[in-house]
């Protein structure tokens, strides 16, 4: 009778860690996001880096200095990218920010999607410093 327990309880357990494996598959549904056991989710994969803004051209593009690995990256910041500020102090109790608002030698995080590559958010976490 104990064997016969231990024996259903190893199956039960076995079972249950593959079971996530089995239920989960990455489906292209029409929000671009996975199936996990049925339930369609929008759930995007990001990454996130800290830079200090080093140029700001005319058009809109913005070079970024990533302290890290002392690399330079240009990139272009469209109307999809939301601009916020980490804190109200920094911008006379303004959070949403516009590109205006932007300055050489604020440091900042960018939220970027891992799949494409396409920047999500920019939050100013300070101002240059003087």
């Amino acid at each position: 009778m104990f064997r016969t327990k231990i024996a259903a309880a190893l199956a039960l357990l076995a079972t249950l860690s593959l079971a996530p494996a089995a239920m989960a598959s990455v489906g292209g549904g029409a929000g671009g996001g996975a199936t996990v056991g049925g339930i369609q989710s929008d759930a995007q994969v990001t990454r996130t880096f800290k830079m200090v803004i080093t140029e700001i051209a005319e058009d809109g593009s913005v070079v970024l200095l990533d302290q890290d690995s002392e690399r330079k990256h240009a990139i272009l910041i469209d109307d999809k990218v939301k601009l916020r500020a980490r804190s109200k102090k920094l911008f006379d109790g303004r959070r949403a920010l516009n590109a205006s608002d932007l300055a050489k030698g604020q440091t900042v995080r960018l939220v970027v999607n891992a799949n494409s590559g396409r920047i999500l958010a920019m939050t100013v976490l300070s101002l240059a410093s003087a």
